[in-house]
């Protein structure tokens, strides 16, 4: 198994805006979901690897999958 970075289009903070949009959903709607401030919130777009793996379950939960932006899982036989 081997755990890689993908190729994206972009910066997180651009994937962030245009996942934001296409959805629908204001920035005050995800601080609302992962209970922090937005401040907090600029700060984990502008730094994505701070968001922890309970903050971006929160988001999948909530139909925002940011799981692909951090790394995809290739299985590999041997």
């Amino acid at each position: 198994m081997t755990y890689t970075t993908p190729p994206t289009k972009g910066t997180f903070s651009e994937l962030f805006s245009r996942t934001l949009k296409q959805r629908k959903i204001k920035r005050y709607d995800v601080c609302d979901m992962l209970g922090i401030t937005m401040p907090t919130l600029k700060s984990r777009v502008e730094s994505p690897i701070d968001f922890s793996m309970r903050e971006l379950l929160i988001l999948y939960q909530n139909g925002l999958n940011f799981f692909d932006y951090f790394f995809t899982v290739t299985i590999t036989k041997d």
